[in-house]
């Protein structure tokens, strides 16, 4: 079937803790504990590596020749209704401008993830229209990789 392997993104979670794991494995994330679901997520943007382009240009040939450089997860850009409890925007708010580390774990409806530690920056408020809810806007700036998780590293890394 063409569509084998499709997943819509609706039905996504996203959830934080405080600090940074050992490593990316489930167990290392348990260890974390804390994990809380930010439950008003309304986007939540692209993110991953992406490396520098270094290149030079060699004379003799004529050609540029590219390696890759260094490696920037970038800053993912999050948008957030208010609620009247919402653990998890509690801890982004609480972090927002700190510099304090961040683990951030996206999981899918299929329960399969994605994982990475970073810091976010201070809380900006909507503003108020005629159409809008109440909320805010952060970029988490990334100090680590994505690593992906199954469904089954998820269901042990938030237990």
């Amino acid at each position: 079937m063409a569509l084998a392997g499709l997943e819509n993104t609706t039905g996504t979670k996203i959830y934080v803790a405080l600090g940074e794991p050992a490593t990316y494995t489930a167990a290392a994330l348990a260890t974390l504990g804390g994990f809380e679901q930010v439950i008003g997520v309304v986007t939540f943007g692209e993110w991953g590596d992406q490396e520098t382009d270094v290149s030079e240009p060699l004379l003799a040939e004529g050609r540029v020749i590219h390696t890759t450089g260094t490696a920037d997860g970038g800053t993912v850009a999050i948008s957030i209704q208010t609620r009247d409890t919402d653990a998890g925007s509690d801890i982004i708010k609480a972090a927002g401008g700190t510099n304090e580390a961040v683990t951030i774990m996206k999981v899918y409806a299929s329960g399969d993830g994605e994982v990475a530690t970073g810091v976010f920056m201070s809380a900006r408020f909507r503003d108020a229209s005629g159409n809008s809810v109440r909320g805010y806007s952060t970029s988490a700036m990334l100090n680590t990789g994505v690593t992906e998780l199954s469904a089954a590293d998820v269901t042990t890394a938030l237990a």
